[in-house]
């Protein structure tokens, strides 16, 4: 998972449905039908802002209403659909579930004459050919109820010629109903005819025969009912259902099969470390009465749950009770990322057998709630025999971030064969390379990019890569991104990944009409290439808060979307009111069946959360409706894969047709393939698989079932075409020595590299001080193996940064890395305790991890391995060993005992005999490495 975003998805709902002021131009006497009753439009103003309408009288309710138009039901007017079926679907969508119910009686009606048909058949279209996946099902879910509709319908289609439209339309529906098994045998015979109709007559009879398979065995083809939420069951007891490793070379053989794989990967990458700190938790503490971290989880017990406003909404929340325990309220450290909105909170009064789980995600909440401790939830799994508002509760929490999981997890549990992104290439294994479909759409191919003349579409009419400012394989890159539909580049260290793509991105913006989605790993290689973009357009979204650019910040969300109100509408506005009182219903109602005490059957609690649930999402797809509106002039949008993960919906609406992935061999291949929607045209991945692979929680997992093969890596093992980058202009020839031959045979050094200046002071620029002091673990990680240190290379090393800062090295000039968090945090104490002057501020002191598409002019480098045990850990793993030995540019030194590495790592044991050659390696520093 990418480094966490402090964003605006991360906000109260609420913050973001806005004010709704009176429109100038709307006539005062206007009503709207609002469910059963009319309310004239001032009324609807007063509640949407919040404001008192108690005394408020509404003119056109004044007369007593006659006992017939009391009993009549509101209609949907055939003037009224009329208007609707001319919208557009965006705002035919919110005009239609404003008005659902009318909408779906309406539908019932038993005599329709054709023209009513095609009237209810083409609005019923438009609430189908949206993104909006909780939106249609809560309407089909209906709709699939009234047999009648469904049998006019087939006697129409099957009777009459029908426009391209309407066989869209048709099919966007029958994606819809895909969703279902319980169709009645009656509108699946209606259905079986209109199939009959679609197959002869549209244009996709390949979807219609599809569509056929479903209705003959629908439980092959419905959408996964699976959740990622953990049972008592995962927490306490090993995985019953086998794991299938992920496939490293060749096809999955189904749509079915590549979700299932990975869905099941992700749920046991999360829930795995629950299971192992929860067996830690009861065998170390039995008395069940510890509070802090435990391997993967905190405990926190003695906290009570509650109901109750919150902002303008009535919520649950937990008491994490400062008041009581101040002690409490110190200790947790926020800098830990401690309750993060988006973040699965467990609650149970028997941590030993969980019988009585209760599940809930932290909502958005301000600086003073987090004060007090009090922290607002939405409860999304119970028991109908707990009263979970009685008594004192124990809280786990786990470490690994819950929400980029849960919607990763659920846009794959969604994903068919209808609606599968770039399937030929990701399922299929096909290496057939096409040319982008938006290159039809240009008026003219022929181009002129830097005074040349030539035809994108042709790879031979290109000019000469000097021409352009850039080395041969930078060149075969540039061609490969703008004919290649799926393109893959594979840049070594420093060969110039972000500039190609820039000049890629530029090229694009310059000569298409296109909209492009950049997506990255970091927020720092986001900045990067959004601030090169900049050069060449302003119509730029930047999502997330985690910028540290300077320039950028004008460009976020935040500052380009929230200062334009005037683009969202009326209708959508009015139905993120009606739902959010729906949601605040809802909350009410599971409050009562609570404090209730009567006996509440399962069911009836199990329908309330249910509901609970489905309102949350479609709150979220109104928002990300909103946020359409506001931004869909811009062309360029970036994000990095956490922001992406959580808005599947939005990149559904935007329809990019362009996707370009930077750092795609560190990204785990389900968030590569929840960012594409059906309507991408093109994917471009810029990576490296032989730096950083993909972060899984579970080592296992990566180990054995290869869940940290990145999509870039699987294509390139499947044989689709790639182009590599081959020239390096960042390390000394010295330094790219040691991954040269070890790594990247073809890697050759730009001019630029042979005329770096020799490191102040120091007799040599590259160098590796063996020693045979061993390691230890940190007192406080009795739980947490991966958190070495090594004393004595963090003070040589810390000793050799202030030499060499006082022989003229400028602080930020050096960084020093290591391979392990431990040992990164007693660098920090070393530095505290030799440089009392701060000598060494601004230089940075990080891990490898951290620190993948970065440099520096010198690098020191701690290994920390050196046990009895020959147990070399990350230092053996040749991606790390890549990364940590190419972030120098003009000097590197290294500390670890070579002695042990070369044994156990033929890697390794390449860099020692390169290293012996050249001269690099001893035993101590001496008169030959630091000059007087």
């Amino acid at each position: 998972m990418s480094d966490s975003d402090d964003d605006w998805f991360e906000k109260d709902l609420d913050s973001f449905t806005v004010d709704v002021k009176k429109p100038e131009n709307v006539e005062e006497n206007v009503t709207l039908e609002i469910r059963d009753a009319k309310m004239d439009k001032e009324k609807l103003y007063k509640l949407m802002k919040g404001e008192d309408v108690s005394s408020y009288q509404n003119k056109s309710m004044e007369k007593e209403p006659s006992e017939a138009s009391a009993k009549a039901k509101p209609k949907l007017s055939f003037t009224r659909m009329t208007a609707i079926s001319k919208m557009s679907s965006l705002r035919a969508f919110s005009e239609l579930y404003n008005m659902k119910n009318e909408f779906l009686e309406a539908l019932k009606a038993k005599n329709m004459n054709k023209n009513l048909i095609i009237l209810t058949s083409s609005c019923l279209f438009l609430a189908c050919d949206v993104p909006f996946e909780e939106h249609k099902y809560i309407l089909m879910k209906e709709l699939k109820e009234i047999p009648t509709f469904w049998t006019q319908l087939a006697k129409y289609v099957t009777e009459n010629a029908v426009s391209d439209d309407f066989h869209n339309g048709m099919e966007a529906v029958a994606k819809v109903l895909m969703r279902f098994t319980d169709i009645s045998p009656k509108i699946r015979t209606s259905l079986k005819s209109i199939r009959i109709a679609e197959t002869n007559k549209s244009s996709n009879p390949a979807f219609w025969e599809t569509f056929s398979k479903f209705l003959d065995n629908p439980s092959s083809f419905v959408a996964s009912q699976d959740t990622i939420l953990p049972t008592t069951e995962d927490l306490l007891e090993e995985p019953k259902a086998e794991i299938s490793p992920n496939i490293v070379k060749g096809a999955f053989s189904s749509v079915l099969e590549y979700r299932k794989t990975h869905m099941a990967l992700l749920k046991e990458d999360f829930i795995s470390p629950l299971r192992e700190s929860i067996a830690l938790y009861i065998k170390n503490y039995p008395e069940m009465t510890h509070e802090g971290l435990v391997d993967n989880i905190f405990v926190m017990p003695r906290v009570q749950l509650g109901h109750g406003e919150h902002g303008n909404a009535v919520r649950e929340f937990v008491d994490l009770k400062f008041n009581e325990n101040e002690k409490r309220k110190q200790s947790i450290s926020w800098s830990e990322k401690r309750f993060l909105p988006g973040s699965l909170l467990i609650f149970t009064s028997n941590v030993t057998k969980l019988d009585d789980l209760i599940l809930a995600t932290v909502l958005p909440y301000d600086n003073a709630s987090k004060n007090q401790g009090i922290i607002p939830l939405t409860i999304i799994r119970s028991k109908a025999e707990q009263k979970i508002f009685d008594g004192e509760l124990t809280l786990i929490e786990p470490t690994t971030f819950f929400e980029p999981y849960n919607h990763v997890f659920n846009v794959l549990s969604n994903t068919t064969d209808v609606n599968m992104p770039m399937k030929r290439q990701i399922v299929d294994a096909d290496v057939e390379i096409n040319a982008p479909k938006y290159l039809k759409r240009m008026k003219s191919t022929k181009i002129t990019e830097k005074g040349i003349n030539f035809d994108i579409s042709d790879v031979n009419s290109y000019p000469k890569a000097e021409l352009f400012g850039l080395d041969a394989s930078q060149m075969d890159a540039y061609k490969a991104a703008l004919t290649r539909d799926f393109c893959l580049i594979q840049g070594p260290p420093g060969t110039g990944k972000t500039h190609i793509g820039l000049e890629i991105v530029k090229t694009l913006l310059r000569h298409t009409k296109e909209k492009i989605l950049i997506v990255c790993y970091t927020n720092h290689a986001l900045d990067q290439t959004l601030n090169g973009i900049l050069e060449e357009t302003d119509k730029i979204v930047r999502f997330g808060e985690q910028s540290k650019h300077e320039v950028l910040q004008n460009f976020t969300y935040k500052e380009v979307g929230m200062n334009r109100d005037h683009l969202v509408d009326g209708a959508l506005k009015h139905l993120l009111w009606m739902t959010k009182q729906e949601r605040n219903a809802l909350s009410d109602e599971f409050h009562k069946i609570q404090v209730s005490e009567e006996v509440v059957q399962e069911k009836v609690l199990e329908n309330v959360q249910n509901q609970m649930v489905s309102v949350t999402k479609r709150l979220f797809e109104l928002n990300q409706l909103q946020t359409l509106l506001r931004i869909q002039d811009k062309r360029v949008f970036g994000m990095t894969t956490t922001f992406a993960a959580r808005c599947h919906t939005l990149l559904q609406l935007l329809q990019i047709p362009i996707v370009l992935f930077e750092e795609a061999g560190e990204i785990l291949e389900s968030h590569i393939v929840t960012s594409l929607t059906p309507k991408t045209e093109q994917l471009i991945l810029i990576g490296d698989h032989y730096q950083l692979k993909p972060n899984t929680t579970v080592y296992r997992l990566a180990k054995d079932f290869h869940m940290n093969l990145s999509l870039f890596e699987r294509m390139i093992n499947n044989n689709v075409p790639y182009v590599q980058l081959k020239k390096q202009h960042r390390m000394r020839p010295c330094i790219a020595e040691l991954i040269r031959d070890t790594i990247y045979p073809e890697l050759e050094d730009a001019e630029n590299v042979l005329t770096y200046p020799n490191v102040p002071g120091m007799g040599k620029n590259l160098y590796f001080i063996r020693h045979e002091e061993l390691e230890m673990s940190p007192k406080h990680a009795k739980f947490i193996e991966t958190s070495k240190q090594n004393e004595y290379e963090a003070e040589i090393l810390v000793k050799l940064c202030l030499n060499l800062i006082e022989k003229g090295t400028a602080p930020e000039d050096i960084t020093i890395l290591t391979m392990y968090q431990g040992q990164k945090k007693l660098l920090h104490e070393m530095r505290m305790k030799y440089d009392p002057k701060s000598s060494m501020k601004g230089t940075k002191i990080t891990v490898v991890d951290n620190f993948q598409g970065e440099e520096n002019k010198i690098i020191l480098l701690s290994l920390v391995r050196s046990n009895l045990e020959n147990s070399i850990g990350f230092v053996g793993i040749r991606n790390r060993v890549c990364v940590a030995l190419s972030r120098a540019k003009e000097g590197m030194y290294v500390m670890g005992n070579m002695k042990m590495l070369k044994e156990v790592s033929g890697i390794w044991k390449k860099i020692n005999e390169k290293l012996e050659k050249l001269g690099a390696i001893g035993d101590f520093i001496d008169e030959n490495l630091l000059l007087p």
